[in-house]
This record gives structure tokens, sequence and C-alpha cells, in this order.
């Protein structure tokens, strides 16, 4: 089974878009979990409540997704509510999960056998970076359209998710990129010179390589993720709070 799973919190017009799009794509069954994180001061992300105060789980449901909201005694930042993301998501042993973001929309077709029988990683296409300073670079470098992102989970009780992009199976750490991988060969081999020498060519040309070159993971076939620019200045600046960093 594969269950699309979206965090959410106050997207009105956007959240039933995202639903939509997973189940065109053939997922089995949606997962959203409604509600805001903590700022680093305590207070709710976004300066309310911890539920959504628009029709997001209205829209949620409407659209065919199961809805549940962070407890209200939840202290965690962005990566803790996505941890709860996939506790709650209610998948069982060998099934898949498939996460989402409620600004994105799933395009194309899983291709049920095709897909990988483990974790993997889904191309995002990027539109106009919408929050510079907050949204990253690929990898420290350039900008790239389209990237290829963890997002695709053969789901294990000891999934966890320590921070956004962030996940471990048993403890271990999930490094989806071939330079990730290197970096950690060379932490264990010292100081390696043809290793190093390898790592150094590919973070130089990486921004130019095609995304299957990129990933250590395999990419799931038939789908791609789209990303929709953030309209709203309240919901930027809440991002720019929340990240510590200036517009």
């Amino acid at each position: 089974m594969i269950i699309g799973t979206i965090q959410a919190f106050n997207e009105e017009g956007q959240i039933g878009q995202a639903v939509n799009s997973l189940f065109e794509a053939g997922v089995h069954k949606v997962f959203v979990l409604d509600g805001a994180w903590r700022n680093p001061d305590g207070t709710w992300f976004g300066g309310a409540g911890h539920k959504s105060s628009d029709r997001t789980v209205d829209e949620a449901r409407e659209a065919g997704a199961r809805v549940d909201c962070v407890p209200e005694n939840f202290s965690g930042g962005d990566g803790a509510k996505r941890d709860l993301l996939v506790q709650y998501a209610g998948a069982a042993l060998g099934d898949h999960l498939l996460l989402l973001d409620a600004d994105e929309l799933l395009v194309g077709r899983v291709s049920g056998p095709a897909a990988p029988s483990e974790h993997g990683c889904i191309v995002l296409h990027n539109r106009e970076n919408d929050l510079p300073g907050v949204r990253t670079p690929w990898l420290d470098k350039a900008v790239r359209e389209s990237v290829p992102l963890l997002r695709w989970f053969r789901f294990y009780p000891t999934l966890r998710c320590r921070a956004p992009g962030q996940y471990t199976v048993e403890g271990k750490l999930l490094r989806p990129y071939l330079t990730q991988q290197l970096q950690d060969e060379l932490a264990k081999r010292g100081d390696d010179t043809a290793l190093r020498a390898a790592y150094t060519a590919l973070r130089d040309v990486e921004d130019q390589l095609p995304n299957e070159y990129l990933s250590a993971y395999p990419i799931v076939p038939g789908v791609e993720i789209v990303h929709r620019s953030e309209p709203r200045a309240a919901r930027i600046q809440a991002k720019v709070r929340y990240y510590g960093v200036q517009p």
C-alpha cells in the first residue's frame, strides 16, 4: 500500500489540491497532519494556536484524506512534526510512504511495480525561490530547477525524522546523495587522496549533472513534485521568523 502524507497548517485553498494530486497519482490513502509546530521561543508557528484556523481540515477531508492534529502539548519544531506525521500515518511494515508538502503537487502516476521497493527520491521541480535565505540552495551550491528529494520511504517501525530531510531507520541516518555517501566514506578512511579527489570533482560539477547521477537511491519513476510559490506575506514572515533569517 502507498500512503500519501502531508503536514499542513492554515493551507485553505491549497491542501485540497495537494490531496487530490496524490489520489490522481495512484496513492491508495492520504493522511494529513494538521497543526503548527513550536518556534524556538515556545510560541506556535504562525503566532496563533496549534490548530488551523481556516478550512484546512474540512478541505482535506472533503478531498478524501484522513486528518489528525498535533497534540496541544506538542513542543517540537518542524522536524518533530514530520516525525509525528510518519508515526501517525497508519502504515504497516512493508507499506510505502510518499511525503508531500501542502504547497506542492504530485504530477504523473506512481508506477506500481517499477517504484523502488525500499527508500527512494522523487524529483522536485522548483519555481522561482519565494523564500530566499529560507529555502536553501541545492547542497549549499546552485539553486537547481529540479532536484531529487528523499520523499519515498519503505515503512519500518523505527523510521524517524530528526529534521526536515533527515530521516533514520534503526538510528542510522539515510543518506540519499552520492556526495553524502562519499563524505561518509572519507570520514571512515581519513586522508584517502583518490577518494577526496572524486568527492571534490563531483561537488564541482554536481549543479550541471542530471538527477540520476546525483541520487544514491533510486528515483521513483512516473511522478514528479511541483512546488508552488508562497503568495502570503504573513506566511513568509512566519517562516523567516522560525528559521531565524532576515528577508
